[in-house]
């Protein structure tokens, strides 16, 4: 059994921000980036309250709480743009000889092989730790963090859907649903 399909830009972006969406680091950062500057900005707007006196003091802390609020509903908009065109430049930079490459994968035996633009590998079923769907792609998680990405559209429901269920008969795992993924 084997999948043969295209290897997309696209593909390696949406995974690389699947897989950040889910980092416990990424998600603290992201947090701590939309919260300490409002605080910041906050006490800022305190400190000349007290410095300028009741009433130009009111006036600034008023334009810099304001600042704050604004940074604190904008603020996500401005990361996921922006860790998005991170992503894309590290895609670039450093899978710039994977994309637009014909991947084919098959099993065989107790082993996952891949092979693309005369490259080949091959990864022990036990290995897989994971099978995670989401819209457009199943990932198969390696033991060793890397994944491997199928892009559905490219594959066919129906031929990815048989590639999964003999792959988990093969791992005894079940595929992680997570159709409802978005970037955000």
């Amino acid at each position: 059994m084997e999948v043969t399909y295209l290897l997309e830009k696209e593909d390696l972006l949406e995974s690389q921000l699947y897989f950040s969406s889910k980092s416990k680091i990424i998600k603290k950062k992201r947090v701590l980036n939309r919260t300490l500057i409002p605080i910041f900005y906050v006490l800022f707007g305190i400190y000349y309250y007290f410095r300028l006196g009741a009433v130009k003091g009111i006036k600034v802390m008023i334009l810099i709480t304001v600042i704050a609020i604004l940074w604190y509903i904008l603020f996500p908009f401005y990361d996921r743009r922006a860790i998005k065109k991170s992503i894309l430049k590290w895609i670039d930079e450093n899978y710039k000889n994977r994309i637009k490459k014909v991947v084919t994968i098959s099993l065989d035996g107790d082993a996952l092989k891949i092979e693309s633009d005369g490259e080949n590998g091959s990864i022990k079923i036990s290995e897989i730790e994971a099978i995670e769907e989401i819209k457009m792609h199943i990932y198969i998680k390696i033991k060793t963090g890397s994944s491997i990405i199928l892009p559905k559209d490219r594959i066919g429901i129906e031929r990815i859907e048989e590639f999964i269920k003999v792959l988990e008969e093969k791992t005894g795992l079940k595929t992680i649903k997570k159709l409802e993924w978005k970037w955000q």
